[in-house]
């Protein structure tokens, strides 16, 4: 097998004239100061917030009306990329009054509803929604991703919303109709809103 010669090698680590980055626009050009782009591959995850409820919620509005904002599960991200994707991840236990058969939920980037069905007749677009039945004993759990292209390195505001499918029902968020201390039966649960910023 024949040597080998390799030469112009420089000891020690390179210096900021010499080293070349691959950055998340596919650039190389060293970048001193940060300007919304990161040294990271398609696929990393650059950063995770996460909003974690164990108190109660109430909501009382139509969910074709909008639906009201969860307090607690909603959070502000700044993506540090503009090709960035945002993961918006939930898991929420929802119950309602015995005329409230479902739980439904929306999504909102800042004003700015996202993740809706498409929009046919006079059916009312939402984001996903979970059966409750009519018990005021029962309370179901409600998992959800979505991942969005923010395309921003502004800071961005991501809010969970629920509704009802009436106007004379209620809504809640961590407990059942029936709260009472009765132990288990009415035992109360948690909810949590995940953002996963993803290097695109």
């Amino acid at each position: 097998m024949a040597d080998v010669t390799i030469s112009q090698l420089t000891v020690g680590v390179p210096s900021k004239d010499t080293a070349v980055i691959p950055y998340s626009d596919g650039s190389t050009t060293l970048k001193t100061v940060p300007s919304g782009i990161v040294a990271a591959s398609p696929g990393t995850i650059l950063q995770v917030l996460q909003a974690f409820k164990s108190d109660t919620w109430t909501g009382q509005t139509n969910i074709a009306n909008g639906g009201d904002p969860i307090t607690g599960l909603g959070l502000t991200i700044t993506p540090k990329s503009t090709s960035s994707k945002i993961m918006v991840s939930f898991s929420v236990t929802c119950a309602g009054t015995a005329n409230v058969t479902q739980c439904y939920f929306r999504l909102r980037r800042n004003n700015t509803e996202i993740g809706n069905a498409n929009s046919e007749g006079g059916r009312t677009p939402i984001l996903t929604r979970g059966f409750n039945g009519n018990d005021n004993n029962v309370a179901t759990n409600i998992s959800f991703q979505f991942l969005d292209s923010p395309n921003t390195i502004a800071a961005t505001t991501y809010q969970l919303y629920a509704g009802t499918e009436n106007a004379s029902g209620t809504i809640f968020i961590n407990r059942i109709h029936n709260d009472n201390n009765s132990g288990q039966t009415s035992s109360r649960s948690s909810s949590s809103f995940s953002l996963w910023e993803i290097a695109g």
